[in-house]
């Protein structure tokens, strides 16, 4: 066993919480290192040295934490690649010689016990879901787009039968979801969209998007194995 360090987070109050969440989905594999203030995952080797298995082991443990905590919080979970990137790396300069620093804000969690609680009850589904884990896999990823919320969908459009199974099981109407595979299929590649030519119309921008796959995905960890329909729709 090994704990390999994984991506940092942008806020202080994401550090803990993810590591909360990450021990009441894979009980004792989170730590924080307090000399560092990383977060590191312990995960099997194939061998008596760190290798990219384990790694990867590690990684995806992350990502799936970090995905219910995206879940949980529209705001959360962010990292701190995707903060420069939003932020602009270092200074800017105007014609004057002005200099000009953006500076993330920091946020706070009222009631972040109840990230745990949707952690509790997301672990008691991955159990029995292999597409609740891809797609809290994908929410976890870094710099998400469009592609990534349409493939959540698509995955639980395969554990509930297709547009109908989702609303019916986490009423989650058919027209929320026609928005969403409608926008995620026409936004314009440079804004986070997943095809090149488009034909159809852009209801939702990335942001709202986002938000959408969030209820999506709460509304999925909550429902019971008894609400899962055909897995070919």
């Amino acid at each position: 066993m090994f704990a390999y360090a994984v991506p940092d987070l942008a806020q202080g109050a994401d550090v803990d919480l993810v590591v909360s969440i990450g021990n009441v989905l894979f009980p004792e594999t989170f730590e924080l290192t307090r000399h560092d203030g990383r977060v590191r995952v312990w995960a099997e080797s194939e061998s008596s040295a760190p290798d990219v298995d384990g790694r990867q082991r590690a990684q995806d443990k992350f990502q799936i934490a970090l995905g219910v905590l995206r879940a949980w919080k529209r705001d959360a979970g962010e990292l701190s690649e995707e903060a420069r990137f939003r932020l602009g790396q270092g200074s800017a300069m105007d014609a004057a010689g002005n200099q000009w620093v953006a500076i993330n804000t920091a946020i706070a969690y009222f009631h972040p016990e109840e990230a745990e609680q949707l952690a509790a009850r997301a672990r008691a589904r991955l159990d029995e879901s292999a597409h609740l884990a891809d797609a809290l896999w994908l929410f976890g990823r870094a710099s998400r787009t469009a592609s990534d919320f349409y493939m959540i969908h698509q995955l639980a459009s395969m554990e509930f039968g297709a547009k109908k199974g989702v609303a019916e099981a986490l009423a989650i109407s058919v027209n929320s979801q026609d928005a969403l595979t409608s926008s995620a299929s026409n936004l314009s590649p440079l804004e986070g969209g997943r095809k090149a030519r488009r034909t159809g119309t852009v209801v939702w921008d990335l942001s709202h998007q986002r938000d959408f796959t969030a209820e999506l995905l709460r509304a999925w960890i909550a429902s019971s194995s008894a609400a899962r329909g055909s897995t070919t729709g």
